[in-house]
């Protein structure tokens, strides 16, 4: 199992809102790393839902820990850009996500162009 201990609780907000009430510790089976994220989180699956489809990758549950822990590195920035989307496919295989449409929300996610301006310019802004 990628999660770590028992499934964090979540509650669903509305539309596509969650909040995070337990921490989630993910143990990327294939780097060996662990990431976390630290309740209380709430998110919108913003960095993930806009630009993928529900025809091509239904917005189930194998996409909301991926998506929480995704969103958590695009709001902190903790690791670049291309490390947390990694980390998100990966994620979303080990939740069960098959690789195909882990593979195209990976796409998705790496081809949003307003994402990629938004992380350069307040990565920029944390340099100074």
């Amino acid at each position: 199992m990628p999660i770590v201990g028992d499934d964090p609780h979540i509650t669903h907000l509305h539309d596509d809102e969650y909040r995070l009430h337990d921490d989630l510790h993910y143990n990327d089976l294939k780097t060996g790393k662990h990431h976390f994220v630290h309740a209380p989180f709430d998110w919108d699956l913003g960095s993930v839902l806009e630009f993928i489809p529900r025809f091509i990758v239904p917005h189930g549950d194998e996409m909301t820990y991926p998506s929480c822990l995704h969103d958590k590195y695009y709001t902190t920035m903790e690791v670049p850009r291309r490390e947390a989307d990694a980390v998100f496919r990966r994620f979303l295989i080990e939740e069960g996500m098959s690789k195909t449409r882990a593979t195209l929300a990976w796409l998705a996610v790496r081809l949003n162009l307003y994402a990629e301006i938004k992380w350069k310019r307040e990565f920029s802004l944390k340099l100074w």
